[in-house]
C-alpha cells in the first residue's frame, strides 16, 4: 500500500491473490474459526441474485506488480 502511495499520479490497482474463491468457501473458513454454522445465520434472497452475473470472477495482482515493481528497494 506504501508503494501505492508513493506513485507520481494516482492510479487504480486491484489488489488480489491470483486465486479463485466461492462465497460459501469464505463461510465455511470463517464460521469454522468461530465455531459456527453459517447456515443457520445466513440466508439467500433470490431477488438479489444478479441475472448476468458471470460463473467465476478472479482477479490478478499482475499490474499491480508491473507498476510498482520500479519502486521496490
Amino acid at each position: 500500500m506504501w508503494l501505492m502511495l508513493q506513485q507520481p499520479e494516482p492510479d487504480d490497482y486491484v489488489i488480489a491473490t491470483g486465486e479463485s474463491h466461492s462465497v460459501r468457501e469464505f463461510l465455511d473458513v470463517a464460521a469454522s474459526h468461530c465455531g459456527l454454522d453459517w447456515r443457520k445465520h445466513v440466508k439467500t434472497d433470490p431477488r438479489y441474485f444478479r441475472p448476468t452475473e458471470v460463473d467465476v470472477l478472479c482477479g490478478t495482482p499482475a499490474r499491480l506488480a508491473r507498476g510498482l515493481a520500479g519502486l521496490r528497494k
